[in-house]
């Protein structure tokens, strides 16, 4: 029987946070939602919630932009960048309530 390599799913995760930052400093916006998406299904951060916001909102679809604003503030209530994008994505609607 072969060994099992050993996976660091940690260090894979930031791997994938690294990558999604690359491709949205680049402004692919579907590869770093992809590359988000895949290190949220190792662990849900509200970072990484608040990252792949930002890439969503770039690509103008501010549903899923708001969708995860609200899912980073769930989990980390005190951490300002979600309720900053999510000031954006009233402002872009118009919505000044």
């Amino acid at each position: 029987m072969l060994p099992t390599p050993h996976f660091d799913k940690e260090l894979y995760r930031q791997i994938l946070i690294r990558e999604g930052d690359n491709f949205l400093e680049r402004k692919n916006f579907d590869e770093a939602i992809r590359k988000y998406s895949c290190a949220l299904e190792l662990q849900q951060t509200s970072l990484v919630y608040s990252k792949r916001a930002i890439a969503f909102k770039f690509k103008n679809d501010l549903a899923y932009a708001s969708q995860d604003c609200n899912n980073a503030i769930q989990l980390q209530p005190y951490y300002h960048e979600p309720y900053a994008t999510r000031g954006e994505l009233y402002k872009i609607q118009g919505n000044f309530n």
